[in-house]
């Protein structure tokens, strides 16, 4: 099948589809620890005054097929444990399109779907009504506690925590 006549890829490059990755992006940037201001700042404040002709210029750019993502910047960032974590830090329009990618319209429904029982206690995707992308982070740890009062009752006394960080 022809990408361009995909109804997926019309709802990814479709500019309100766009529109509300970005909403969702802005509400990320607000509650992030990240030191994103001199990175993202001025691009965020260009999308925001030209916001309509913003989204239809990369609704273009994407169904032109011209659309290619930059390349990540890369900083290091430290953690609580006085340790270093390696970020890469997208460019706006590319944590906006890769964000689309995963709105209910494109891959959302898809991913919400295969997905009800989750592997891991990390934020779902909302169900659409949520102001945010992602499940607040405060309800799975709720429901992370819960299940280990749980597994307490049932008889369980050791727990596995497992950081895939040494895998990559």
């Amino acid at each position: 099948m022809n990408m361009k006549n995909d109804i997926l890829f019309d709802n990814l490059v479709n500019p309100n589809n766009l529109e509300k990755a970005f909403d969702y992006l802005l509400i990320e940037i607000e509650g992030s620890s990240l030191a994103l201001d001199p990175l993202w700042t001025p691009a965020v404040l260009a999308i925001k005054k030209h916001r309509k002709e913003y989204f239809i210029a990369l609704s273009e750019l994407l169904r032109s097929g011209d659309f290619h993502a930059d390349s990540a910047t890369y900083f290091k960032f430290p953690k609580d444990s006085l340790g270093i974590r390696p970020v890469a830090v997208l460019s706006v329009t590319d944590r906006i399109v890769y964000q689309a990618i995963f709105l209910q319209p494109v891959l959302g429904n898809i991913l919400k779907s295969k997905f009800v029982t989750p592997p891991c206690y990390t934020p779902n995707i909302s169900l659409g009504h949520e102001k945010t992308f992602l499940e607040d982070w405060h309800i799975k740890w709720d429901s992370y506690i819960e299940d280990q009062v749980f597994a307490y009752v049932e008889g369980y006394r050791y727990k596995v925590e497992l950081d895939v960080k040494s895998f990559f």
